[in-house]
């Protein structure tokens, strides 16, 4: 049997596990406060003697986190659209692996295995996009917007005392496919909503008209913040006294109700 011993030297303990993984079988890691001991153990004692517990499961209670080496808002472009929207698993995530694809960082690494323990934003968007064919295999005739809007409306509301950045790190939550499939309501837009959102960005009518491919007019100023977004964030410097009123349009895609 291979293995090593590996120390933990990093604050994101997973950032630390992912890079020694091409270097060998990682058996046991301890925390950078935690090694001078180990090693001292080990040089004090005639035969150093290490024991493998029992695995136990445990809920972890900081869970759903996200991680350190996650993307944060603000949106530096757009700031009154809260970015990131939304949430989905991302860190050790154990995916099917191309034989043809090399295992790890190291370029000399020549192991072939038929899955691998990734992280990153290549494991997240997979499960958001997974969520949003969910979503459209139930409803086929949403927009791309309703459907966004249903991920983000029905989302489990993460806790900011938990996760460093509060909203700028999760957005509306983490993502949750069954309950998106009924959302009740949905903040749906259009390819028109969008013309305008990037004419209240001051973008003049011949450069929309470059992106759109028709002939639009900017001819509907308002707010950037106008936009029938499922979602709500103002800019703001430091002290700053503000008065904004949002203007959101709201479709029922459930059963009749009042609200």
């Amino acid at each position: 049997m291979l293995a090593k011993i590996f120390v933990l030297d990093q604050p994101e303990v997973g950032v630390s596990i992912g890079l020694c993984f091409f270097l060998g079988n990682a058996v046991s890691g301890s925390l950078y406060e935690d090694h001078a001991k180990l090693f001292d153990y080990i040089r004090t004692t005639v035969k150093p003697i290490a024991t493998i517990l029992h695995t136990e499961a445990f809920k972890d209670i900081m869970a759903p986190l996200v991680t350190e080496f996650s993307s944060r808002g603000p949106n530096p472009i757009s700031p009154e659209i809260l970015k990131p929207d939304i949430t989905a698993p991302g860190a050790n995530i154990l995916p099917a692996w191309s034989p043809l694809a090399l295992f790890s960082v190291d370029i000399f690494d020549k192991r072939t295995v038929d899955y691998n323990i990734i992280s990153g934003t290549s494991m997240s968007c997979p499960h958001a996009t997974g969520a949003a064919a969910y979503v459209k295999a139930s409803h086929p005739d949403w927009s791309p917007a309703a459907i966004k809007s249903a991920l983000m409306t029905t989302a489990t509301i993460m806790d900011p005392r938990k996760n460093s950045d509060a909203e700028f790190a999760y957005g509306s939550g983490q993502i949750d496919p069954l309950k998106a499939v009924d959302p009740g309501l949905v903040f749906d837009a259009l390819e028109a909503d969008y013309e305008d959102f990037l004419c209240n960005e001051g973008y003049n009518a011949s450069l929309v008209r470059l992106i759109s491919g028709d002939a639009s007019k900017c001819s509907s100023p308002g707010k950037t913040w106008d936009l029938n977004y499922p979602s709500f964030a103002l800019s703001l410097l430091d002290g700053e006294k503000v008065s904004a009123t949002y203007t959101r349009t709201v479709t029922n895609v459930g059963s009749p109700d009042t609200y």
